[in-house]
């Protein structure tokens, strides 16, 4: 039912529960709201847009509901937030734009996130983002807030289910490190009391225990498609700290122009460990852009080598012609002379690196630590162990595949897998190599548990004589 006005004062019928009246209570700037299925997170967003527009005094600060696309937008939150806003407030509805302006002068706007772009250059006092961890971090990050800077006490809501370790775990995190700014709470399905019990225990007993502690418990899961699951932060994630000087610095491009440019730059142990110090990422820039940034770097004289994706070969002829030589990217291994663009070997040796523990990184480098968490098999070929011509999900990759352009560089000529792995893929050779404790104890706890990862793995390799 729609809001009116009831005995002088304007009301829409919006009763919270506990879990949503504490969050209404909190007076941070920056709420994280993690929540599992059901718990009422869009309605309790809703009513807090408009009171949020209803109270603002700068007509041309709008408030927003931004959800992972604008058809999400339109079928989750459109009709509802018709329903909570009461009709005496309103000036005009636009139907097309997804807009309501408030008698105050006040525009309340619905969003997709999938259109970045297009959020760019409004004054925005209050917004919500439904569904954080569907969204990219960027649209955070150098679209929205950005536009709240210069807007006195400017407000966000992040709202969702989780989604693996990804930007919205890293956010969580923020929430719960007592950042002034950032206050995170988290609320399993249940903590609605109007949910029926009963119906989520049985879906509890059909469901999958991670999927039931994502989706119902609103609890942060390793994702099962996950291609870098060994991947840790307490394992691979340093303080900075000072390198020594005889290290080969080197670094890797992945280069894009609507999308995200990477450089990943490192120093390589004379072990070979490679260790990761910095991480340049942005898109937009064009390649002389790009080169200024390079030439400008405390670090430029140190770097050995350039790499880059042989997709980018043009590319990689610019950068010579914009530093007039300084800069010469290659798209090889300069001891094999092969080309570093395969996706399936590439993974295997970031794979085997981060399993032998032979990979750190600077705890600056966010970015990359995300995607290495974040990155995923496509669903159909999400099984560890499946065939080798499985393909990574293109999205949010572009750090970690300048990681593996990196790793493809430090393999030896010599470089061949043991006998008696020979005709295995590179998961199932993961799987028996820890089998066989062949890494160190600290790398083998942190794998998947075997028998989930024995699942993908094809009868006849599970019978390899050779392994026997």
């Amino acid at each position: 039912m729609q809001g009116k006005l009831e005995n002088g004062k304007l009301t829409n019928g919006y009763h919270p529960h506990a879990g949503q009246r504490s969050v209404h209570e909190c007076s941070a700037r920056f709420r994280i709201c993690v929540c599992g299925r059901r718990w009422g997170k869009t309605t309790f967003a809703l009513n807090e847009l408009y009171k949020a527009a209803w109270e603002n005094t700068d007509r041309l600060a709008q408030c927003w509901y931004v959800a992972p696309n604008y058809r999400q937008a339109k079928t989750v939150a459109w009709e509802m937030i018709k329903e909570v806003i009461p009709e005496q407030v309103i000036q005009t509805v636009n139907e097309a734009e997804l807009s309501i302006r408030l008698l105050n002068g006040v525009l309340i706007a619905l969003k997709g996130a999938d259109s970045q772009d297009s959020l760019r250059g409004a004054k925005l006092k209050f917004v919500v983002l439904d569904e954080y961890a569907s969204m990219r971090a960027t649209v955070w990050d150098e679209v929205i807030r950005p536009s709240m800077a210069d807007v006195p006490n400017s407000r966000a809501i992040f709202i969702g289910t989780p989604s693996g370790f990804n930007h919205f775990k890293v956010l969580f995190d923020k929430g719960e490190d007592r950042d002034p700014d950032f206050v995170s709470f988290q609320f399993k399905t249940l903590d609605n009391p109007y949910v029926n019990s009963k119906e989520i225990g049985e879906i509890k007993e059909k469901t999958n225990d991670r999927i039931f502690r994502q989706e119902y418990e609103a609890s942060f899961e390793q994702m099962s498609g996950s291609i870098y699951p060994m991947f840790s932060r307490l394992t691979h994630v340093v303080k900075p700290q000072a390198l020594p000087e005889h290290w080969t610095r080197v670094v890797a491009h992945d280069w894009g122009s609507r999308n995200p440019s990477a450089f990943v730059f490192a120093a390589i142990e004379p072990s070979g460990a490679i260790w990761i110090y910095d991480v340049l990422y942005a898109a937009g820039k064009t390649v002389s852009q790009w080169s200024d940034v390079l030439l400008q770097r405390a670090d430029f004289e140190k770097i050995e080598s350039w790499f880059i994706d042989p997709a980018a070969l043009a590319q990689a002829r610019e950068y010579s012609d914009c530093t007039q030589g300084k800069i010469k990217f290659v798209s090889y291994n300069p001891e094999t002379l092969q080309k570093i663009n395969d996706v399936n070997i590439g993974i295997n040796l970031v794979s085997q690196y981060l399993l032998e523990g032979r990979i750190k990184i600077f705890d600056h480098c966010e970015i990359l630590i995300q995607e290495l968490e974040q990155y995923q098999w496509e669903p159909s070929q999400s099984r560890l162990g499946a065939d080798a011509r499985q393909k990574p999900l293109k999205k949010d990759d572009h750090s970690v595949d300048a990681l593996r352009y990196l790793a493809m560089t430090r393999m030896k000529g010599g470089d061949e897998k043991k006998e008696k792995y020979k005709g295995l893929d590179g998961a199932s050779e993961m799987f028996w190599r820890s089998h066989f404790n062949e890494f160190p104890k600290e790398v083998n706890d942190i794998l998947l548990p075997r028998e989930t990862i024995l699942f993908g793995i094809d009868e006849e390799f599970a019978n390899y004589d050779v392994l026997l």
